[in-house]
């Protein structure tokens, strides 16, 4: 099984707490993005518990219809939901005077939404599609959307890895397929990863090694 499961299903809200491992180093960002996910007692461990429980309140999440199973269409609702949610606070956290827009100040002391590196004042105007020096939430959110379009449908390569019988729908027996692939990680076998798992996970995670 693929690692996916557990590396690209994480929708973020926000940055965890920095959370080191017991070498004192810092755990890479894939780290830090399974605790925000998984951690439901953020004390820098994850437990079966929290994993399996997190996998059932997504699948009763998508589950629309409360039938037992997910199809892709309510898995990319589900999708949009958790991407409109997460764009919201992204948005929320740029813009500090709440006005609604974020401008060229804040946005050169928010979190950047390109990414590290560049020309700050070019992705500005990138953004800003009307040219008005501010960058409204629909403006900020087709240029979330056309860096999605370019990287490919991924939540449907989630669903098609999800669903192991290929019949079109995801069970919820599929989606606790992450306790096996809980078990691959937790390398002492007691029922938790922790921060130096986590760091043997994230590295794993950036380097994209799936299988």
């Amino acid at each position: 099984m693929k690692m996916m499961n557990i590396c690209c299903t994480v929708a973020l809200l926000g940055l965890s707490p920095m959370v080191l491992a017991n070498d004192g180093l810092p755990l890479p960002q894939s780290g830090q993005k399974l605790l925000q996910k998984f951690d439901l007692n953020q004390d820098g461990v994850i437990t079966r518990e929290e994993a399996v429980q997190v996998r059932n309140e997504k699948f009763n999440q998508a589950d629309a219809d409360k039938n037992g199973a997910v199809t892709l269409s309510e898995w990319q609702a589900a999708q949009a939901q958790r991407r409109a949610a997460y764009m919201a606070q992204r948005f929320g956290a740029m813009d500090g005077d709440n006005n609604g827009f974020i401008s060229q100040d804040e946005f050169g002391q928010g979190k950047n939404p390109q990414g590290r590196g560049g020309n700050r004042a070019a992705r500005f105007a990138q953004i800003d599609s009307n040219g008005d020096q501010q960058i409204s939430p629909d403006e900020l959110a087709a240029q979330h959307a056309a860096r999605q379009a370019k990287k490919g449908d991924w939540g449907q390569k989630m669903f098609q890895t999800l669903d192991a019988d290929q019949n079109g729908e995801v069970t919820l027996a599929e989606m606790q397929a992450i306790v096996p692939l809980f078990e691959r990680f937790d390398a002492n076998q007691d029922g938790k990863i922790d921060g130096d798992e986590l760091q043997k996970v994230g590295g794993q995670c950036n380097k994209r090694a799936y299988k």
